[in-house]
């Protein structure tokens, strides 16, 4: 956000969407709002962090981790990233949802 907001003074959701963004600058937005928002949300492969805070918080902590965090995360993931306008949104969630399933399947 600081970049768009620094690079074009856009700060609005809707003024964003109308922004004409090179493929490369929204792909590169899209990563970094994709590693930003995948520690909190948490995605696949960086969500090993949350197993570990359940387990060792009060139980207040961990209604409020996956009650309210989690949820604004993905709101702001989506919200953000369906405002640059790139169509990878759909392959690369499928993709980590593969690649995750995976994952979670060969550690069983």
């Amino acid at each position: 956000m600081a970049y768009i907001t620094v690079t074009y003074g856009v700060s609005d959701f809707h003024q964003i969407t109308n922004l004409s963004l090179s493929f490369k600058e929204g792909y590169f937005l899209y990563l970094l709002f994709f590693l930003g928002f995948g520690i909190k949300v948490p995605i696949w492969p960086m969500h090993y962090w949350l197993t570990k805070t359940h387990v060792e918080a009060s139980a207040g902590f961990s209604m409020y981790l996956s009650g309210f965090l989690v949820k604004t995360a993905v709101f702001g993931f989506y919200k953000l990233s369906s405002s640059i306008n790139i169509e990878l949104q759909t392959f690369v969630f499928v993709a980590i949802c593969c690649f995750g399933i995976l994952d979670a399947s060969l550690k069983m």
